[in-house]
């Protein structure tokens, strides 16, 4: 079972073992009725939360995998939940059963409403780049060509520092490591209508799909043919 929207990328699984690994994205481990996990040396049943760029290993059963944009409404307030800390345990029921049932009962355990998983952008040029950067998420997928900093500093009439100054400012990480965040989404979503990890590769900017795979690695702890059992799993 996958999600994928802006603001969230979510997945079930009965089993997953992802090896050392950092992410720009607040990541969320929620157990199903017979799940658990272990995260380095800790073990828990209950929600754990993992702050951005946080390296780990995890291994979980029967838990739903929930990678949250830091800006979301549901990503600054999970935020608020760590006050600094790289990992805090909440209390909660057990997860949701199906995808379905899901940003309900996550909005739930957060005290959000279902808007709270779209970014909170202030600036509105920042606001219309990430509405294209969005169109991924619908099957319009732009080529990471188009996505040259000068290029969109033209588009936005700034000049090119000032455009890595304003994203940074805006969204709290440069936009280099974001737009590899969003280009490897791009890959999930590829993966999951069932493109081959080649095709993948190549919609979402990589080399190949080996430099696909080692950033995938890099980022997730898993191999892309992992990743590809578990966009399929649903």
């Amino acid at each position: 079972m996958l999600i994928i929207k802006p603001g969230i990328l979510a997945f079930y699984s009965p089993h997953i073992l992802a090896d050392k690994h950092q992410h720009a994205a607040l990541q969320l481990v929620w157990p199903g009725a017979q799940g658990h996990w272990q995260l380095n040396a800790e073990k828990g049943t209950a929600p754990l939360l993992i702050a951005p760029q946080a390296e780990h290993d995890l291994a979980a059963e029967h838990c739903w995998i929930i990678l949250l944009e830091p800006l979301s409404v549901a990503g600054k307030h999970a935020l608020q939940h760590m006050n600094g800390q790289l990992l805090v345990s909440l209390p909660g029921p057990a997860s949701a059963a199906d995808s379905t049932e899901l940003l309900a009962a996550l909005s739930h355990l957060l005290g959000l409403d279902k808007q709270a998983f779209n970014l909170q952008i202030s600036d509105s040029r920042l606001l219309r780049l990430q509405q294209q950067l969005d169109q991924c998420f619908n099957g319009g997928c732009i080529k990471p060509s188009q996505w040259r900093a000068r290029d969109i500093a033209a588009g936005l009439a700034l000049s090119e520092s000032r455009f890595l100054h304003l994203f940074r400012e805006q969204m709290h990480m440069p936009w280099r490591p974001y737009l590899l965040w969003r280009r490897l989404l791009c890959a999930v979503q590829a993966l999951h209508q069932g493109k081959s990890a080649t095709n993948a590769a190549q919609d979402a900017g990589f080399a190949d799909s080996a430099h696909l795979s080692r950033t995938f690695r890099r980022h997730f702890g898993l191999s892309v043919r992992e990743a590809v059992q578990l966009a399929r799993s649903d």
